[in-house]
């Protein structure tokens, strides 16, 4: 027996977690903070170039403006971004703690709350956000990544995590 065919003996798992303020925190923050890497990458440059030449037109006594631009341009997708992360974090649910059941299934994911269930299949898991605290599994809705699966890592086993993400793979799916 290979060890693909005993992880697929391995499944199906269930989870049960409760998705506290804590745990929506931590994925708020996970999610924000490799939703920024790429535009810092590219917008940071940027405002360095800008900056050095209002420092360089500062010591001529020339304004620079053009420079002063080029910094305006590198701050907005960071204050975006700010002011995005920080209006997610006043989103409150009223009532009890929700309590979610997250059951991993050979043909996909399903996932239960007193609000309903829902089912994805592997073939619509697109990408994989891999966390030490949370898991993200986003689905395509015509391609938008915009929806996603949240579980806690602490509750997947080892064997869990690989099944998932080779059935992710498997689907054409990528695992960053």
């Amino acid at each position: 027996m290979d060890a693909i065919e005993h992880m697929n003996m391995a499944i199906p798992t269930e989870i049960v977690f409760e998705w506290s303020p804590d745990f929506s925190r931590t994925i708020r923050r996970r999610y924000f903070s490799r939703q920024i890497r790429r535009p810092c990458m590219v917008f940071l440059p940027i405002g360095i170039i800008g900056l050095l030449g209002v420092l360089r037109n500062s010591q001529r006594g020339e304004s620079g403006g053009g420079y002063w631009f080029l910094i305006c341009i590198s701050i907005l997708p960071i204050a975006l971004w700010v002011i995005n992360h920080l209006a997610t974090g006043q989103i409150r649910c009223e009532g009890a703690v929700p309590r979610v059941s997250v059951r991993i299934e050979l043909e996909g994911i399903t996932v239960k709350s007193e609000k309903g269930n829902s089912t994805i299949k592997w073939s619509a898991i697109k990408m994989v956000w891999k966390f030490p605290e949370v898991v993200l599994l986003f689905w395509d809705k015509k391609n938008s990544l915009n929806h996603a699966i949240a579980v806690p890592t602490v509750l997947l086993g080892e064997d869990t995590k690989t099944f998932i993400e080779n059935k992710v793979r498997e689907y054409g799916g990528q695992i960053s």
